[in-house]
């Protein structure tokens, strides 16, 4: 763009000149339909000069708030980072805790679950930051991508604070009521087994947004299951390995390792499904949003070319400039479809 406004400027003074000898032909010709034309050749070419500096200054200006905006979010996002990192190993220290200190576990989830509110802030920031950017001409993939992890670091952040709630519930129950500890394992190892059975037997994603929803139902049905039983998996353990060191016991510690191997991978693989559904899901909605849309565009396009065409023999001139314009929409239109085609790509 800047060597556009370069090349732009350096014609300048040709402009201007073939200006004046507009102007001296004009004066100094007696034909006046020679006049006339000249004079609306000049007007032209000067409303068309106009036009095409400020379209180059309207690019640049977009181009300096969209990188200084882009600063804005990779800063918003290492924060996002970092916050998320933090709370996520600040939850697993605390349900690592030995069962005898319930008091400082629970205190270490107080701590945590207020600084979730400082995590809620920066990304509230960055959907602030988002919506800045629907005003400015950035690449829609590009756009679709900063959404989706800004989507993704909001179910992080829900999951933690989720995690903090049944670990804090957990560990208040583990306080006031004591839990035999090998009914909870096999209460713990058959939810495992029916998750992954009812995993296993999940028929393939389906592209139909129906059939979508009802699979995206199901999955989050297995992950809840699994996320609401993660602060009992994590306690649990810790209680067994205090016991065991006091009182050794074979079959408790085969059914807690069975659980210690088993777990991880299934909320894993139920955590993956569902992060899968829902990314489909997303972006079918969103093929099917911008296809509406394009087919709206279309048709408003066809109706303003069919305008220009019954004003052409009355106004060849402005004709001529509102076909360039269209040309140009058409080439904007030819960029949305290829990325509804990428889209499409992506859902494949």
């Amino acid at each position: 763009v800047q060597i556009m406004k370069a090349e732009a400027d350096s014609e300048k003074p040709t402009l201007e000149k073939l200006t004046d000898t507009a102007n001296q032909l004009a004066q100094s010709s007696s034909d006046k339909d020679s006049v006339a034309a000249l004079q609306q050749k000049m007007s032209d070419l000067n409303r068309r000069w106009k036009s095409l500096e400020e379209n180059l200054n309207e690019k640049e200006d977009g181009i300096a708030r969209a990188t200084a905006l882009g600063n804005e979010i990779r800063a918003l996002q290492k924060d996002m980072r970092q916050q998320i990192g933090e709370l996520e190993s600040g939850v697993d220290r605390a349900a690592s805790l030995p069962s005898g200190q319930v008091d400082k576990q629970l205190a270490t989830l107080d701590e945590l679950k207020s600084n979730v509110a400082g995590l809620d802030t920066t990304l509230a920031k960055l959907d602030a930051k988002l919506s800045e950017a629907n005003e400015i001409p950035i690449d829609v993939t590009n756009r679709n991508d900063i959404a989706d992890q800004i989507s993704g670091a909001k179910k992080r952040a829900g999951e933690v604070a989720k995690k903090i709630d049944n670990v804090k519930l957990a560990a208040l129950s583990m306080r006031t009521e004591g839990a035999a500890l090998e009914e909870q394992l096999d209460g713990l190892l058959q939810i495992a087994k029916q998750c992954q059975s009812e995993i296993d037997q999940a028929p393939p994603i389906s592209t139909d947004i129906n059939k979508l929803a009802d699979q995206s139902r199901a999955s989050a049905g297995i992950y809840n299951k699994l996320i609401s039983k993660e602060g009992d998996v994590s306690l649990i353990r810790a209680k067994v390995a205090d016991q065991l060191k006091r009182t050794p016991d074979p079959e408790i510690k085969s059914k807690s390792e069975e659980l210690a191997r088993i777990w991880p991978p299934l909320l894993l693989a139920a955590k993956d499904r569902q992060t899968l559904l829902d990314k489909v899901a997303d972006l079918v909605r969103q093929f099917d949003d911008s296809t509406n849309a394009l087919e709206k565009r279309l048709k408003a396009d066809e109706k303003e070319l069919d305008d220009v065409i019954s004003h052409a023999d009355s106004d060849p001139a402005g004709a001529c400039d509102a076909l360039k314009l269209v040309e140009s929409t058409m080439d904007r239109r030819l960029n949305e479809t290829e990325a509804l085609s990428n889209l499409a790509g992506r859902i494949e």
